[in-house]
């Protein structure tokens, strides 16, 4: 019979997802993961399989924390008041730590192709859920609203690299404002 985990599975993940944040992909070695996390190279690896998988769990586990704020944009009715809401809780909540997302985009050619799959198909998320309340937004217009998607999902880095460099965050949201007024206004 093994013996039993003196740990327990998801405050490893929580604790992983953390080194990965403040020092990126490939600045964190597995040295860093066992000083972190507590556990040995052996359990690690029994555990997760490898850095490479557990940052991909790591990188899930960020994403169901960040679903309260995705939520924002899947209210109903759809429309302009989702984003504003959405970005204005972004720069509310945006650290010195930035997106992991954000930061594993810049990673991309060191990361397995598990987790490039898994970045980019979080961004495309995000850019469909602004092209929707876009599209309810200037329902019956001729708009394009693809480029003003991709616009927003765009802000997403300019939030993370601003919270990066601890710029006052009532100056990132006079320019989050300044962007939407330019958005809505303009009809």
């Amino acid at each position: 019979m093994g013996r039993s985990k003196n740990y327990v599975r998801e405050e490893v993940i929580e604790q992983a997802m953390h080194a990965f944040w403040l020092n990126g992909y490939a600045a964190t070695s597995l040295s860093d993961l066992t000083a972190i996390t507590g556990l040995n190279k052996k359990s690690l690896y029994n555990e997760f399989g490898s850095k490479e998988e557990l940052f991909n769990i790591a990188l899930d586990h960020y994403n169901q924390q960040r679903m309260p704020l995705l939520a924002l944009l899947n209210r109903q009715p759809l429309g302009s008041k989702n984003i504003i809401d959405f970005l204005t809780k972004l720069a509310h909540d945006t650290s010195t730590k930035g997106c992991l997302l954000v930061l594993s985009i810049s990673e991309r050619d060191l990361l397995e192709s598990a987790a490039n799959r898994q970045v980019k198909k979080d961004f495309q998320g995000l850019q469909k859920l602004f092209e929707l309340n876009l599209k309810a937004e200037f329902k019956g217009s001729r708009r394009d609203v693809t480029p003003m998607a991709l616009l927003l999902s765009a802000q997403i880095f300019s939030i993370a690299g601003m919270g990066k460099l601890n710029v006052n965050k009532d100056q990132i949201n006079k320019s989050i404002k300044l962007l939407l007024s330019q958005l809505f206004e303009a009809r």
